[in-house]
Order: C-alpha cells, then structure tokens, then sequence
C-alpha cells in the first residue's frame, strides 16, 4: 500500500488555559492521497479552518497548543522548527486562503507579490522569476498576463483577485493544496470557473486537494471523499456519492436536508427550507458528551457519553451512538410507484 500523501493522527489544538482549555480541534485523523480531493464541511464554528491552519502551523502568535501526528509523504513535520517548516509551506504545501483580498497585499503589485513568493522558492533572478509569474498568471487564465503583472489587487475583480491568490499559492509547485472556502463571495458562475480552474490544475500538476467548503453543491462536483467536521470533531468520513446517497450521522442527514430545492413550477406552493435547529456550541461551552445532541432528534441518555467513530467499511466512518442505517433512511425508502 502506498504513503499517504498527507497522514494526519490525532490532531488537537487548544487555546487559552492550560487547565481550562478551549479545544477547536479534538482527537482528527485524515489522509489525503495524489491526486485526490478529501473535501472538509460543516458550519461555521466547526473547527475547518483552525484544521487547515494547524495543518500548515500558521497558528503561531495566536497561543494554540498542537499535539498530535502530522506525516507529509511519511515524514513527520509537526516536530519540525520553523525554519525547517518554511522549506514545507509553499513548497510542498501550499494554501489557498479564504478571502482574496485580505490575503493580497493592496501596495504591492501582483507581478511583485508573485515575484517575491517565486524568489522565496527558486534560486531566481529578477527577470526570470518574473517570467515565471507570468506563466503563474497564464496558468490561471488570466487575460493578458504581461500587462496584468503591473496592477494592483484593487484593479481585479474578484474572480480574478481568487485567480492571482491561486497562482500565489502554486508559485513553489506544491504537491498538495489546502483551499480554504475558495469560493466564498462569488457569484455562481465565477464559483464553477474557479472549480474548474482547480480540477484542471489538479489533473495537470498531480496534486492532492483538501477542499473547506460549507457549500454541499461544491462538494457534489468537485470531492472524492467527504469529511464531515462537529464542534472540532470528525462525526462522518465517506465517498462523496456514498455520503449523498446514505448519509450515516444525523449532523450530515441535517446538512443535506437543509440544501435548498429546485423549484420548477414557479406556480407552485413554496416548500419551507428545512434547518437544524440551535446552533454549534461555543468552546467554553461544549458538553461531555456528543455535542450535537442538543440538537439531534434521535439523541437518547447514552449520547451523554461521546461516542467513538465506527469503521462501516475500508473508506466509511461514523462516530455515533444511533447512525443512520439503509433500511430506516428516509433518502432509503424505496418511492411509491405513481397509479
């Protein structure tokens, strides 16, 4: 069996006090192969970020407390000092962060932004690393490249600023990309330009993808395996048209439920969104047992104790006291036929 590409064990990060922590992230395994996407959902508050950003030990300044293992192409890097980390970041990993605007420098030009992540890569000159950049902004479909070099982020909508931080994060050629909700803020279209931006560069380059989204339509299309994220706990991991078509934990039923539905007969009585009610618990507040029991009908006594993820099958987990079985799925059913 081949070295996962990303092989994360029992990642945990902690903030505040020592003896009162608050715990974003607990007790997460994942791995992420060549080639394929591993896509992170939930809603805001679950942890999908601070995962991303443990993963990449951005979180440096902000006090968090890592533990666990992380292994890139077998070796382990969460040992790593910072130094040794920046040959990694970029290079080997590179992150796709979720706001374009905040992530690009406003005084800097694009050429120079480029430029400068190329140079802390590559032994470059000027001029070649400029060239370089060009291929970056080429490589994004970005129209005229050469003269777009010399603009600012300002003079780029927001489609293309998306594009310019893609580039960014390609610059050292990295055979992994986390992109953090790549498509917040874009209108539909720009959002499926921006996918099949990154399903291109993905085929052509060979690298893995971990894909943060609470978008379930940009799961459907884009991700090979699903990873649903709670309160800083993994509840499901499945394939993704597993994960549609039998969602096992109650939270991933919820989520599904809640997709808006097309409606075709503009005529017809509207049907009310379905939602989960209440909200993720705050940190300071989690319970101790499963933390989506305040909200999950089938919640019962033993759900006051958090439950241990159960291996379905090879690429199917849950962590659930009362999962979802096939023969009492509503999605399940078997449909009347019509007389």
């Amino acid at each position: 069996m081949s070295t996962p590409l990303l092989d994360v064990r029992h990642l945990r990060v902690e903030f505040g006090s020592p003896k009162a922590p608050l715990i974003a992230v607990n007790d997460l395994s994942l791995q992420v192969n060549a080639g394929e996407t591993l896509a992170i959902v939930g809603e805001s508050g679950c942890g999908k970020s601070v995962t991303a950003l443990a993963l990449t030990r951005l979180l440096h300044g902000s006090q968090a407390r890592i533990s666990g293992s992380v292994k890139y192409r077998g070796e382990e890097i969460s040992t790593l000092d910072e130094r040794q980390m920046r040959g990694i970041r970029g290079r080997h990993i590179g992150m796709i962060f979720q706001d374009p605007m905040s992530a690009l420098n406003p005084v800097m030009s694009v050429g120079d932004q480029l430029i400068e992540a190329i140079q802390a890569h590559d032994k470059l000159s000027r001029v070649q690393a400029r060239a370089r950049a060009q291929e970056l902004l080429e490589k994004v479909r970005i129209p005229e490249p050469q003269k777009r070099l010399d603009d600012y982020p300002h003079r780029f909508s927001g489609g293309m600023r998306q594009r310019v931080v893609i580039a960014l994060a390609l610059a050292g050629r990295p055979s992994l990309l986390i992109a953090d909700e790549p498509t917040t803020a874009l209108d539909v279209t720009i959002q499926a330009q921006i996918l099949g931006l990154l399903a291109t560069l993905q085929k052509e380059m060979g690298m893995g993808l971990i894909l943060i989204t609470h978008d379930l339509g940009v799961v459907a299309e884009t991700a090979d395996r699903v990873m649903v994220m709670y309160a800083g706990r993994k509840v499901e991991e499945q394939p993704v048209h597993g994960l549609f078509a039998a969602p096992r934990h109650p939270y991933t039923q919820g989520l599904i439920a809640a997709r808006p539905a097309l409606q075709i007969n503009p005529t017809a009585r509207r049907v009310r969104l379905r939602e989960i009610p209440g909200m993720v618990p705050m940190l300071s507040q989690l319970p101790e047992g499963c933390a989506f029991a305040a909200r999950c009908e089938r919640a019962s006594d033993a759900c006051h104790q958090q439950p241990d993820a159960v291996r379905i099958d090879t690429l199917t987990s849950v962590a659930c006291h009362h999962p979802w079985q096939a023969i009492d799925h509503p999605l399940l059913q078997p449909q009347r036929a019509h007389a």
